[in-house]
């Protein structure tokens, strides 16, 4: 039994047709909800939803109307309101099929909502998944011979096996995610305090530069030296970065490997200025580099 098989779930008796209380009144409960019957069975189900609003005015405890209204806000997606009609259809019935069925319809509505939300939010699916069972259960305490709240139990049980397989790897991959990220932020601190000394000493030689004095253009080519194994080192971090599980998806990654990227930027223009010999201006790239 799979997943996909949830498709498969049907509201049982989408409508109710038996009568409610006659009236002679030109608008009748009962003819009001012939006529939301009709539309329902045509798909409108919206159009449904208005003539049992109207026959509620006149019967407001109605199980019957309850249940209609139920099935129309189901068929349109609707689902927690739905389930709450449904909810107020068991309260008031002293039908003990139509109580069963309710409470079907009301784990259907747990299932469709746990289904809505399964990529989106898992534990609230779950939750839903969770509540659907419960409410099989019920419906089947109610109604034993109820064959399609065993077989959407069975399916909801399926379906929470699956989830609770995807959170728990969810959360090793973020369990991993945050383990491989500590070694990250660490080498990257360590490349910042590398930069920084390099930077004062890329000032030093600009120093030198500028009052003409002599050992700049040493102090140049060696900061250049420790500036390109500092850009290697910052591309070798970048693409552990990218390697992290799930680095793709995960929006925080991305915009750490973002601003890698710019620092290794500056430290590019910073090497092609130390190689040039103007020290003041890779003193400036190193300041953006670090930032």
């Amino acid at each position: 039994m799979t997943a996909g098989r949830i498709y498969a779930m049907t509201v049982v008796a989408g409508f109710i047709v038996q009568a409610i209380s006659p009236s002679v009144q030109a608008e009748s409960p009962e003819k009001l909800v012939r006529m939301g019957n009709g539309s329902f069975r045509k798909g409108e189900y919206r159009e449904a939803m208005e003539y049992y609003d109207r026959a509620s005015v006149r019967e407001p405890e109605s199980p019957i109307i309850f249940f209609n209204r139920g099935s129309a806000l189901y068929k349109s997606g609707e689902f927690q309101k739905a389930a709450e009609e449904f909810l107020k259809t068991a309260e008031k019935t002293r039908d003990l099929p139509l109580e069963a069925r309710a409470w079907y319809n009301m784990g259907n509505c747990s299932m469709m909502q746990g289904k809505r939300q399964s990529d989106s939010d898992m534990k609230k699916a779950l939750d839903h998944y969770r509540s659907s069972v419960t409410r099989y259960q019920t419906a089947l305490k109610k109604d034993s011979t109820l064959h399609d709240a065993a077989v959407n139990m069975e399916i909801a049980r399926v379906l929470i096996k699956d989830l609770l397989d995807r959170i728990r790897k969810q959360e090793e991959m973020r369990k991993k995610q945050q383990e491989r990220m500590k070694e990250i932020v660490d080498s990257l601190v360590s490349i910042a305090n590398r930069q920084d000394v390099n930077r004062k000493e890329t000032g030093d030689a600009a120093e030198r530069k500028k009052k003409n004095r002599s050992g700049w253009k040493q102090g140049t080519s060696g900061a250049r030296d420790k500036q390109e194994e500092i850009r290697e080192d910052t591309r070798n971090v970048r693409e552990n970065m990218e390697n992290i599980p799930g680095a793709g998806q995960a929006k925080s990654i991305q915009q750490a490997i973002s601003h890698v990227d710019s620092s290794l930027a500056f430290q590019d223009e910073a090497v092609a200025d130390l190689a040039g010999m103007a020290p003041e201006k890779a003193r400036e790239d190193q300041e953006e580099s670090l930032e």
